[in-house]
């Protein structure tokens, strides 16, 4: 119910296990934002930077400050962490109350790979 914007390098091919790893990042903060955003609009961007491929999903909604404890039963942030880190990558949040929320993941990638 939140519309999304996605800018997409339209050369890139993502091949296993990155095809994967990048939709379940994006699958699962998308579903962060509809579930507690309460945003009016989502970007996801994806792209190569050098010798990585670079993902942010971000959105306009209502924010959270990161450093607060976590919900019970609430793994949605580990979750994207455990992905990224699975290809030897990283992510970061950025949020605050009132300014929404930004994802950033970083995925180092081989030389040839992701070029189609």
């Amino acid at each position: 119910g939140v519309p999304c914007r996605l800018l997409v390098d339209e050369t890139l091919e993502l091949e296993e296990p990155y095809a994967t790893g990048v939709f379940r990042i994006v699958q699962e903060s998308l579903q962060n934002i509809a579930k507690h955003a309460q945003a009016s609009e989502a970007i996801v961007e994806l792209k190569r930077a050098g010798d990585a491929l670079v993902l942010r999903v971000q959105d306009d909604g209502v924010g959270f400050r990161p450093g607060d404890p976590r919900k019970p039963q609430s793994l949605g942030l580990v979750g994207l962490r455990e992905r990224a880190h699975l290809l030897r990558g990283e992510v970061r949040v950025e949020s605050a109350p009132g300014a929404g929320t930004r994802v950033d993941a970083r995925i180092p990638m081989p030389a040839g790979e992701g070029a189609a």
